[in-house]
C-alpha cells in the first residue's frame, strides 16, 4: 500500500531536522580559521584610498577621508534570525574587525538582499548616522 504525501512530508522534514541539529553540533565544536589580516583603519591616512578586506562579501574602504563598508556581514553565523536562533552556514574564516570596530562608518553600500549580503546584526551595530545605499526596488 503506498503511503499518503502527508507522512513522506512529514518524514521527510523529521530527517531534514534530525540532521540540522546533528550538524549544528558538529558546528559548535569547530575551530574556526582566524582571519588572515588584521587591518588598522584608524591609521589610514586620508589622501588616498585605501581598502581592506573584512571577510566574506565584506569589504572596509577608506575614499579620501569617507568610510565606506560593504555588505557588512560579520558574524559567527550568516543567515536568517539572532544569536543563538540565527539559522545558516557558520563562517569558516573569523572576520578581520568586528562590527563595533567599525563606529566611524559614513556609508553602508548593500550591493544586494541576500542574507549574507544584509547581516540584520552587523547592520544593527553599525552607526545609526551612516548612511545606507541599496538598489532601487
Amino acid at each position: 500500500m503506498p503511503s499518503s504525501p502527508f507522512k513522506n512530508r512529514l518524514a521527510f522534514a523529521g530527517r531534514y531536522l534530525r540532521d540540522a541539529v546533528r550538524e549544528r553540533r558538529q558546528d559548535v565544536l569547530a575551530p574556526i580559521a582566524p582571519s588572515p589580516l588584521r587591518p588598522e583603519p584608524g591609521a589610514w591616512p586620508d589622501d588616498r584610498l585605501t581598502v581592506a578586506w573584512l571577510g566574506h562579501a565584506t569589504v572596509l574602504m577608506n575614499l579620501f577621508g569617507t568610510r565606506i563598508v560593504t555588505d557588512p556581514a560579520l558574524e559567527r553565523r550568516i543567515g536568517v534570525g539572532r544569536g543563538l536562533a540565527k539559522v545558516g552556514p557558520r563562517r569558516l574564516i573569523r572576520p578581520a574587525l568586528r562590527a563595533r570596530e567599525l563606529s566611524d562608518v559614513d556609508l553602508i553600500l548593500l550591493s544586494h538582499a541576500h542574507m549574507d549580503h544584509t547581516d540584520l546584526g552587523t547592520l544593527a551595530a553599525l552607526p545609526r548616522s551612516a548612511h545606507v545605499v541599496v538598489q532601487r526596488g
